[in-house]
């Protein structure tokens, strides 16, 4: 369920250029719901989509801001971002200092054990589900094509990993990516900082960072398997 709003109210709030009319709303619909007996739920996804929109600064910091209010001072709701780029997640926590005023969840692969049960109530084998793993970890979405392409499953596990080591290739062309070396024999490092060779490969979903842990990995097991093959 979204946000109840009037067609009035919402032509009123987009017919100026700032965001106050539209927070002061959300504000005093949240306040109602908490006194009524009900705490709302917010779920905001994708937010990286907005990061460089400007109504009198940044709109995003003032996004931040108002969940500080709902949350923090008004206990009014709770509210849930989410977005897949996790240099936008380090930003976020480094410049609106979120520290001790947020928590961040890592929504990561399946482990081992959930891995092999939901294969196993697909039908899988030991041996299927150890190739499945060996190329795809627990990736959900390489799973479900796994699951899909069953009666073909070596072959469809090699062709995508000739396909991802096609693309990285095409992304770092002839550059020397040296951090790429360090996953030769290692699956994750630890990092100080980010610098422009790794914000490239992680803004092209090649390389995952970890902005709480400063941990740095690959995007997948078949990212991790492409990258050791080029490197080596």
């Amino acid at each position: 369920m979204g946000i109840p709003i009037s067609r009035n109210l919402l032509e009123k709030i987009f017919s100026r250029d700032k965001p106050g009319d539209a927070f002061k709303y959300i504000v005093t619909l949240t306040k109602e719901l908490k006194d009524s007996g009900r705490t709302p739920i917010i779920v905001l996804d994708e937010l990286q989509k907005i990061k460089d929109i400007k109504i009198n600064g940044y709109l995003l910091y003032e996004l931040f801001n108002l969940f500080i209010s709902l949350t923090k001072e008004n206990h009014s709701a709770h509210v849930f971002a989410i977005t897949s780029d996790s240099l936008f997640i380090e930003k976020v926590f480094r410049e609106t200092k979120l520290y001790g005023r947020a928590r961040y969840f890592l929504v990561d692969d399946f482990d081992y054990k959930t891995t092999e049960g939901f294969l196993r109530k697909h039908g899988f084998s030991s041996e299927e589900i150890e190739l499945t793993r060996k190329y795809f970890g627990g990736k959900p979405v390489f799973l479900i094509e796994a699951i899909n392409n069953r009666e073909n499953l070596k072959e469809f596990c090699e062709s995508q990993l000739s396909l991802r080591k096609r693309q990285i290739k095409e992304i770092i062309k002839e550059r020397d990516f040296k951090i790429l070396r360090e996953f030769k024999d290692k699956e994750e490092i630890i990092i100080e900082e980010l610098d422009e060779e790794i914000e490239n490969l992680v803004e092209n979903n090649v390389l995952f960072f970890d902005p709480v842990r400063g941990v740095l990995k690959p995007q997948s097991r078949l990212d991790l398997l492409a990258i050791r093959e080029i490197v080596s």
